[in-house]
């Protein structure tokens, strides 16, 4: 292959790459201001048929955010022990098992615990996300909303992370609609945490394009080669 192709230089993709999920915050409050351009960021994304179906709970109150982070964990617990702690899943083995035991036993410890959520309530702001049920494509319509959420709030100086565990399960989901009188025709789907970052995570590889994307037909490589 001797065509190749240069990244454009944008100020976007810039944003796109340094982005991280972050998961300790500083007490620091947001602004007004950027939490206005963090929901308009989110009420622009692309929806089928204009439907704009999310709905978004801003959650700043301390001990909603500690029963929330409550339920995270809980939720966290059960999911790990059912789909990948279990034996009968077999997926613990088969993401760790070339592992020494002693690592293995740490990382065992701490997904059966679900310690890894215990810092949720460290943001200062949670975002409970939301569509209405009768939305055709509600999921694919949030993401889409919940994508230029992150991405803003990467560009204002702000870090985040995207979680799921508080509404995952229908047990923790109903806790969440009393606690925020979410009526039965909305949907919670996941949650989003804000703050000032208290970390810097490293980049993480991802994989390259060449096992991502193909040309006409499944395996066939592109026309071009990345310039280096």
């Amino acid at each position: 292959m001797n065509v190749t192709a240069k990244l454009i230089q944008h100020p976007l993709l810039d944003i796109i790459k340094t982005r991280r999920s972050i998961r300790r915050f500083k007490p620091d409050p947001i602004s007004d201001d950027q939490l206005l351009t963090i929901l308009e960021a989110a009420r622009l994304a692309p929806t089928g048929e204009n439907v704009c179906p999310w709905r978004f709970i801003i959650v700043k109150d301390p001990e909603k955010r500690r029963i929330l982070t409550e339920l995270g964990v809980r939720g966290a617990r059960r999911r790990m022990g059912t789909d990948i702690l279990s034996s009968r899943s077999g997926k613990f083995e088969e993401w760790y098992g070339h592992l020494p035991e002693d690592v293995k036993s740490k990382i065992f410890d701490r997904l059966k615990d679900a310690k890894f959520m215990s810092w949720l309530d460290e943001a200062p702001i949670h975002i409970i996300a939301c569509t209405t049920k009768h939305a055709i494509d509600m999921r694919e319509d949030l993401s889409a909303a919940l994508e230029n959420m992150l991405l803003m709030i990467h560009a204002l100086g702000l870090g985040a992370v995207w979680v799921a565990a508080p509404v995952k399960d229908v047990r923790e989901e109903e806790e969440v609609r009393k606690l925020l009188k979410i009526p039965p025709d909305i949907k919670p789907i996941a949650q989003i945490c804000i703050g000032y970052p208290n970390q810097s995570p490293k980049e993480r590889p991802k994989k390259p394009l060449e096992e991502v994307a193909f040309f006409e037909e499944w395996g066939k490589p592109l026309p071009f080669k990345k310039e280096e």
